[in-house]
């Protein structure tokens, strides 16, 4: 039997009343946010206004009888600046050294060996023979010319004059208790 205004009631019909309070509150939510949104983006809230007064104290009224408010423009630039963070401060001075004294330059002493004078067929002029043992290398010079750091001042028949720097050397055939 059937009662009129009973009816068999869908599987899901219990699931429809919280579909109508979702839907309810989604629309409230959506208009919750645009009376929000449409608050914060309000262009006469984000102008400052003062009242405006002539030099002789009266005030100027609008059409509805309430004082005229001007708009101060806010120039950006100011908010430019950073407030919070102090310039670094100078680098220190760099330390004061001592003068450098100039050091003569020291040349190595010389390390070769005397082999030979022998005299040129052309010109007849005199050259030194010379062996350097550290790099295997035998040298011919003559006077003037420069070998290790040291310049040749002179050969002579038995014996070679090196100068460096301030140094002389003299490197010799025969030992100096034999001459």
């Amino acid at each position: 039997m059937k009662l009129p205004g009973l009816q068999r009631r869908h599987p899901v019909h219990p699931l429809r009343r919280w579909r109508v309070l979702e839907a309810t509150a989604l629309i409230g939510g959506c208009f919750v946010l645009w009376l929000a949104a449409s608050w914060a983006f309000d262009d006469t809230r984000t102008q400052v206004a003062t009242s405006s007064e002539h030099t002789d104290g009266s005030a100027e009224d609008g059409p509805d009888g309430a004082p005229v408010r001007d708009v101060i423009d806010v120039d950006p630039s100011a908010f430019d600046v950073a407030l919070w963070n102090p310039p670094n401060p100078p680098p220190p001075p760099p330390p004061a050294t001592p003068p450098v004294r100039e050091v003569a330059q020291r040349v190595p002493p010389l390390n070769v060996q005397l082999l030979a004078i022998v005299r040129s067929p052309v010109d007849g002029t005199l050259a030194a023979m010379l062996y350097d043992p550290r790099t295997d290398t035998l040298y011919t010079i003559g006077a003037g010319e420069e070998i290790l750091g040291h310049t040749v001042a002179a050969v002579k028949d038995d014996s070679v004059m090196f100068k460096a720097a301030s140094t002389e050397t003299r490197l010799s055939l025969m030992p100096e208790d034999r001459q």
